[in-house]
């Protein structure tokens, strides 16, 4: 029996999935008139009346803000990218999580 591999791809907020897209895949997102809940993701030429262009509408859920991760590999396959790859850039393109600095470590502080 072949062993199971976990799930890699999560629900992810949508803002979240935009910037990944944009900015490690370079494909753009648009809204789809009449239809609140859908998105378009729009590939090179980022025009969808192109013949080659590839797009690939969704549908959000929890009011717009989620995307499941069905959908996501949906856009995934759509694109050509690699779960692992997808995942890699999710990571990294995290902004870094602010440190607290101490009291000490601040120019403003004048001692008691």
């Amino acid at each position: 029996m072949p062993e199971q591999q976990p799930d890699l791809v999560p629900e992810m907020d949508l803002e979240v999935l935009i910037y990944i897209m944009r900015t490690s895949f370079d494909i753009v997102h648009e809204t789809v008139e009449g239809k609140p809940y859908a998105v378009r993701f729009v590939g090179s030429p980022y025009n969808t009346f192109v013949e080659d262009c590839r797009h690939i509408q969704i549908f959000t859920h929890n009011k717009g803000r989620s995307v499941s991760p069905h959908n996501i590999k949906s856009i995934l396959a759509k694109f050509n990218i690699d779960e692992k790859v997808f995942m890699e850039a999710a990571f990294s393109n995290r902004p870094p999580t602010p440190i607290p600095s101490s009291p000490s470590d601040s120019k403003d502080v004048k001692p008691n």
